[in-house]
């Protein structure tokens, strides 16, 4: 029996930054599965909500964005460095398999 794929191209609107084309591409076993995931792409691609896949961090991202912040008082860093402190521990928690057990 032959093996074969199904590939879908969906184009998902321009890059804000250069004006190009984006478009997502994705494999498939089945054509059922490739309807369904076009479905699901051109919707939000449509509405604006599509989030293309990327190979940033969160980490990455995060300190894009303090990057971009000019003037923060030194109450405001404190803030985020426990903000950012608290997720860290928590994303921990979740890659460990861990949970936290309540007690009543």
């Amino acid at each position: 029996m032959a093996t074969w794929e199904v590939e879908l191209v969906v184009e998902t609107g321009l890059n804000p930054k250069t004006g190009k084309r984006r478009q997502a591409r994705r494999r498939f076993a089945t054509i059922d599965d490739a309807v369904d995931a076009y479905a699901k792409i051109h919707t939000e691609a449509t509405a604006g909500t599509f989030v293309a896949r990327s190979s940033l961090t969160v980490d990455q991202v995060c300190q894009e964005w303090l990057d971009g912040r000019h003037g923060l008082r030194p109450k405001t860093l404190a803030g985020i460095a426990t903000s950012s402190s608290r997720f860290e521990a928590s994303t921990a928690l979740c890659r460990s398999g861990s949970s936290r057990s309540s007690t009543s």
